[in-house]
């Protein structure tokens, strides 16, 4: 962090946990471990000063196979494929909870990182955030397929949709 984004910092208020996020060295989830070694990082500028504020890694390719591989395994076997509905749906409940837990680290990092109020940072993107999970958790247990039956043949025939997921992408 350069020292004028560190001084400009300084007459906020904030939290331990977000003065020790932005000191430490970023890495990439991977395979369920943070990987703190990547071959390039780019800097996150502080907008009001100009300054570096934190860098974070730069994922190379080999990264983007390691990264869908490791979710082709867990898609193709692993515990969230065996997961029942009502399972995945307390999951992300709990991912949502967390969110709110640490909302204001959470504000404090977004208000940094683009220059926002804190008030709009917490209010808007983290609570959209929130919002978000705890809606599309309560779909985990309502995804249906559903019967219809065909124009040609009527009373003989049935078919129907089945919803499933398609499998694993890398962005």
């Amino acid at each position: 962090m350069d020292d004028s984004v560190k001084s400009y910092l300084e007459q906020y208020q904030l939290t331990p946990d977000t003065w020790a996020y932005l000191k430490k060295k970023q890495g990439m989830f991977i395979d369920g471990q943070w990987v703190s070694e990547a071959t390039a990082y780019t800097d996150v500028v502080e907008p009001s000063t100009g300054g570096k504020l934190t860098q974070l890694p730069i994922g190379s390719a080999a990264d983007v196979d390691r990264a869908v591989a490791a979710a082709r395994r867990e898609f193709d076997g692993g515990a969230w494929s065996k997961l029942m509905p009502l399972e995945r749906e307390r999951l992300l409940f709990k991912l949502a909870d967390l969110l709110e837990q640490n909302a204001q680290q959470l504000g404090e990092l977004e208000s940094i990182d683009v220059g926002k109020s804190l008030g709009i940072a917490i209010e808007v993107d983290v609570q959209s955030a929130i919002d978000n999970i705890r809606y599309f958790a309560g779909w985990s247990s309502k995804i249906e397929g559903r019967h219809v039956t065909p124009a040609a043949l009527p009373g003989e025939r049935v078919a129907f949709t089945r919803k499933e997921a398609v499998g694993v992408v890398g962005c």
